[in-house]
């Protein structure tokens, strides 16, 4: 049954939709950068395994930059995780909009549905009443 709510809790689902793509991304994001960041960890502990089998390596140098491009790496992924949680909270706030809406609509169908049956009701009560009076009316 149509409600004069289905074109919002279409525009809220889709809004909806768009935003957990957008979520779903921002896990993405975190995921590569987790996976960066673990490389770069790998990588310094190569680097540690050769830099004591060369003692002249400059590995000083190399932890330091490494160390940097790390910190930049957790910063990054601080960034995204910062704006899945705005996401989600954003997505909370969508979800319970839509749930309004969706709410109001299964109201509008129960009401009308209750409205149908009242009507049938009393079109059935009628006609048994218009039967009753022509019945009363043939028997005198």
């Amino acid at each position: 049954m149509k409600t004069p709510y289905d074109s919002g809790l279409r525009v809220r689902k889709q809004e909806l939709d768009d935003l957990r793509r957008e979520l779903a991304g921002l896990y993405s994001r975190q995921d590569e950068l987790e996976a960066a960041l673990m490389g770069l960890e790998a990588e310094v502990r190569a680097e540690a395994d050769v830099a004591t089998a060369q003692p002249f390596a400059n590995f000083v140098s190399y932890i330091g930059r490494q160390s940097a491009a790390k910190s930049q790496v957790r910063g990054q992924i601080d960034t995204v995780v910062n704006e899945i949680e705005r996401m989600q909270e954003v997505i909370a706030q969508a979800f319970a909009d839509f749930k309004t809406l969706d709410i109001a609509a299964e109201r509008f169908i129960e009401a009308e549905r209750e409205r149908l049956a009242k009507l049938e009701q009393a079109q059935a009560d009628e006609a048994a009443l218009m039967g009753h009076y022509r019945n009363s009316d043939e028997a005198a």
